[in-house]
């Protein structure tokens, strides 16, 4: 399989989970160490960290221009698409529960690795299911 971040994914689920417990300056540091993958909009730093994001601009040295939807609640579904693509599985039901949950296809093709083109006609596909039904 080609390139992925899972360990990025993973990272901002860790982050994301825990967030809540940690004072501001372990939330700041947590929100740089999320930048410097390099996947991750400003917004989605924010959304992990829960910092706002003014703040989070303040302390990134990136424009807010990574683009792509990725919800918090979508991580653990990125993540299971990641290791599905790793084992060379293709479930396409997999990607599309990530994509209902709140990831972008554009988003998730480059978390994954998967080709943008498969993971839309996936979502298409499923849509038509669930329209015939």
């Amino acid at each position: 399989m080609s390139a992925h971040h899972l360990p990025a994914v993973n990272h901002a689920l860790t982050v994301h989970a825990d967030h809540a417990n940690w004072d501001r300056e372990k939330l700041v540091n947590e929100a740089r160490a999320l930048a410097e993958w390099g996947v991750f909009s400003n917004t989605h730093i924010a959304a992990f960290t829960g910092l706002r994001i003014g703040i989070v601009n303040g302390i990134t040295d990136k424009s807010d221009h990574t683009g792509g939807t990725l919800r918090p609640e979508a991580l653990s579904k990125v993540i299971e698409v990641i290791r599905m693509s790793v084992q060379s599985e293709r479930t396409p039901s997999v990607a599309v529960s990530a994509l209902r949950s709140g990831v972008s296809s554009i988003m998730l093709a480059r978390l994954t690795g998967l080709p943008q083109t498969t993971i839309s006609r996936w979502h298409r596909q499923a849509v038509a299911r669930d329209n015939a039904l």
